[in-house]
């Protein structure tokens, strides 16, 4: 059981009087004891707190966080996690930070060490015990100011560092040095002090404000990851001290990559995530979506579900042959995994992304899991993703526990002339009875992968502002509608048929069966065919002697208008 503990120090008043009071110190384990306790994750005894305003038997002196601490120690167990949380004044000797009990003592520098304890200590105290498993999380919020000189025989003085110093003379905590599994964040770099400032009508301290305010945000969207939380607190920081009212502080987290994306809270909430993943319920639905995608246009070989950080938690292959389960593992690996972690925020990616012999054109993100379909690299790209889109949002219906029923099209795989020999035997006879209504309708046919680069929103909204344009119709990637019902439809009521042309649209069957029927009616005269370019080497060739638009990215406006013109031409 991945159980946590916390052991959480807070000193507001100290015994010597040449300490100043820290008046917001135990406020602040008290906040934050109580959002690890809201988190779910902690049982009621596995967090150990440790304050000044306590009674004498339990105040924060030096032996008696020793005591607590060991006592702690000996209760964690195999991959158990721990926090450490320390609100008290601190500083830094030679090459050692120090955390100052309630009792240290600062009538000289031998005897504040001496009744002091150094972070090293904590650290070798984790090690004497079988904590390879364990994960250590040290928030220090303390000065680290240099009392005595450095080991490098320099005084530090306030704000003169840079990162990269802090880093390289931080020599036991540095990234190259840390313990294996034990992490520290500290208010400030090493030379800083940990400032405090009025907030909310009461003193705290700016980093232990940030810290709390952090977890506050997202206590109620678990799970939290130290990456986020640690970027989160260093941006509030920044903010509050930038105004130049305080000094320089700059949280330092001498935490290896690797570490940072790690969840911190909200394992309990993983957990229920991956119990649902895992219910034989859930499981029989994808592969009845496996089932009847594969009785559709285009088959689906596999559904993948990866964790934010890429990594493969399920997979589901049609095909039952090894081969094809390692390529697609290894796209995966190799390309899917290094575009989530560049962009695990937004778990946003290309919608097609070809490799090999497959694409990958559908992903549902739900919190935490990121599901993949994948079928083969075929030219017929738009049935595909229609498919994908429908498969999308059945898998998010059957995560949510709801009860699905995937209906894909069952359409031709290539476009029969039946559609238009009937459309045209509506406009040239008997069957057609109605008068053209006033204003032209506009049929407007791309390959969806072009809908954002040719900006076909936003040209039918424009085109629609004209008062001689009644409508413009578009195939788009959410209707539920049969695509060769949709293009009998469509073209059995347009004036006008708009072609955009581009690489994308030439390998499109959809796009080809929508250009090769208007061009059977536009020998009757019963429709007007205007392709759209940028390349003229894209244009089918039986369309090069038509009329023509070149499309202008730069000059929205002036094509808008030249599209215009021609349409009523």
């Amino acid at each position: 059981m991945r159980k946590k503990w916390a052991f959480l120090v807070g000193i507001s008043d100290y015994d010597h009087r040449g300490f100043n009071r820290l008046s917001f110190a135990n406020e602040h384990i008290s906040d934050f004891e109580d959002l690890l306790r809201s988190s779910g994750d902690f049982e009621e005894k596995s967090i150990i707190t440790l304050k000044s305003d306590d009674p004498p038997d339990k105040r924060p002196n030096r032996t008696h966080i020793i005591n607590q601490f060991d006592k702690l120690l000996k209760k964690i167990d195999h991959k158990n996690t721990l926090f450490i949380y320390f609100v008290c004044h601190g500083g830094f000797f030679g090459d050692k930070n120090y955390i100052f009990p309630l009792n240290a003592n600062k009538d000289d520098d031998d005897i504040l060490i001496d009744t002091s304890l150094s972070i090293e200590w904590f650290t070798r105290r984790i090690k004497k015990y079988d904590s390879k498993s364990w994960k250590v999380y040290f928030f220090i919020d303390a000065c680290r100011e240099q009392l005595t000189k450095s080991s490098f025989g320099k005084k530090l003085e306030v704000g003169i560092l840079d990162d990269k110093v802090n880093i390289t003379t931080f020599k036991n905590l540095d990234k190259n040095h840390l313990p294996l599994g034990i992490n520290f964040f500290f208010a400030c770099c090493e030379g800083e002090k940990s400032w405090h400032f009025k907030k909310e009508n009461r003193m705290q301290s700016i980093f232990s404000y940030a810290l709390i305010k952090g977890l506050r945000e997202k206590i109620n969207k678990p799970p939290i990851y130290l990456g986020e939380l640690i970027t989160s607190v260093k941006d509030e920081v920044e903010n509050i001290v930038s105004d130049g009212t305080f000094p320089i502080q700059r949280p330092h987290d001498p935490i290896p990559d690797g570490e940072r994306d790690v969840i911190l809270l909200g394992h309990r909430y993983e957990d229920e995530l991956m119990a649902r993943l895992f219910n034989p319920e859930f499981q029989e639905k994808l592969h009845l979506i496996l089932n009847e995608y594969d009785n559709s246009i285009e088959k689906l070989i596999a559904i993948n579900v990866l964790d934010r950080n890429g990594k493969l938690v399920w997979s589901k292959t049609r095909i039952s042959e090894e081969s094809v389960k390692k390529r697609i593992d290894t796209i995966i690996k190799s390309i899917v995994r290094p575009i989530i972690k560049t962009s695990k925020k937004q778990s946003f990616f290309s919608e097609t992304i070809l490799a090999e012999s497959y694409r990958i054109i559908n992903r549902v993100v739900e919190p935490e899991l990121i599901f993949l379909t994948v079928c083969y690299a075929m030219t017929k790209i738009d049935p595909i993703l229609e498919n994908a889109s429908i498969a999308g949002k059945y898998i998010t219906q059957a995560f949510n526990g709801l009860s699905i029923a995937p209906k894909f099209p069952k359409a031709a795989s290539e476009f029969d002339d039946a559609p238009v020999e009937r459309v045209i035997q509506e406009r040239e006879g008997e069957l057609y009875t109605g008068k053209k209504s006033e204003g032209k309708t506009i049929f407007i046919s791309y390959s969806f992968l072009d809908t954002d680069y040719f900006q076909i929103s936003k040209i039918v909204r424009r085109l629609e502002l004209y008062p001689k344009i009644k409508e413009v119709i578009f195939w788009e990637v959410d209707s539920k509608q049969n695509i060769i019902e949709f293009m009998e439809g469509a073209l059995r009521k347009s004036d006008t048929f708009v072609l955009f042309c581009s690489k994308n649209s030439s390998k499109s069957e959809a796009v080809k069966g929508e250009w090769q029927s208007s061009y059977q009616m536009l020998k009757k005269n019963l429709i007007k065919l205007i392709p759209v370019y940028e390349n003229e080497d894209d244009i089918p060739r039986l369309l090069w002697s038509m009329l023509n638009v070149r499309y202008t990215k730069d000059d929205f406006d002036g094509f808008i208008q030249k599209l215009y013109e021609e349409i009523l031409r």
